[in-house]
């Protein structure tokens, strides 16, 4: 077969990009346009210095897109917090004794702060432009917005409210619904019990005293528009 034809099929031109291997480059890594060569031509190995290979554009989307849904995976987290910055030390139940802890009650929450779910969704809960955590909402599950307009998911928001019968526009905490609270000293990261991590720069890690395992945190302004000091007369 002569050349001409055997070169017929790569005629038309594509365009392809460099992927760099971004944990090596310490960085979200980089693209950049390598010109129009078609798949056969286009060689394997490094350019400027950098261990790649060249790619179709379709397939360094793939790529891209396979590598922030890593990045942004819990388990990239702290990595990713490091980055910004900001350093945490890592919490756990045993890190705080809550049996001298102040007990404090909630408030109650406004019905229009408050939507039930309707498919299967991840609730980021963003706060003063940081993510603090994120959960997943399944359909009948509560999504309630806070203070800040930061979006949170209840563990069992019928268990924790209910309706109230004074104030039709808005549901009261059942009788008996109390946590304990320490304020935090220095910025802390800590599991929460739906298995994602939670960050908190200033603010409180509570315990529900109903619930001994049921603990998260909570940032500090947050906080004090929806708990408040139990009396102790």
């Amino acid at each position: 077969m002569p050349l001409s034809a055997r070169l017929a099929p790569f005629a038309q031109p594509y365009s392809w990009l460099e992927i760099v291997d971004p944990v090596g480059m310490g960085s979200e890594g980089r693209s950049r346009s390598l010109g129009r060569v078609s798949p056969e031509l286009a060689p394997l190995g490094s350019a400027d210095g950098h261990q790649g290979r060249w790619v179709h554009a379709k397939f360094f989307q793939a790529a891209e897109a396979r590598w922030r849904a890593r990045m942004t995976a819990p388990l990239y987290e702290p990595w990713r917090r490091a980055v910004a910055g900001i350093s945490y030390s890592e919490v756990t139940a045993a890190t705080f004794d809550f049996s001298s802890a102040p007990v404090y009650l909630r408030r109650p929450i406004k019905k229009e702060n408050v939507e039930f779910a309707t498919t299967t969704q991840v609730v980021d809960t963003i706060i003063k432009g940081k993510k603090e955590t994120s959960k997943t909402a399944r359909a009948g599950d509560a999504i309630v917005t806070g203070p800040f307009g930061e979006r949170y998911v209840p563990a069992d928001f019928w268990g924790l409210y209910e309706e109230d019968p004074n104030d039709p526009t808005q549901y009261r905490p059942k009788p008996g619904v109390r946590i304990r609270a320490i304020e935090l000293t220095a910025p802390a990261m800590f599991q929460a019990p739906w298995g994602q991590w939670q960050y908190c720069q200033s603010g409180y890690i509570v315990q529900s005293v109903q619930d001994l395992a049921d603990m998260r945190l909570i940032e500090k302004e947050a906080f004090e528009l929806t708990w408040y000091p139990e009396r102790r007369d």
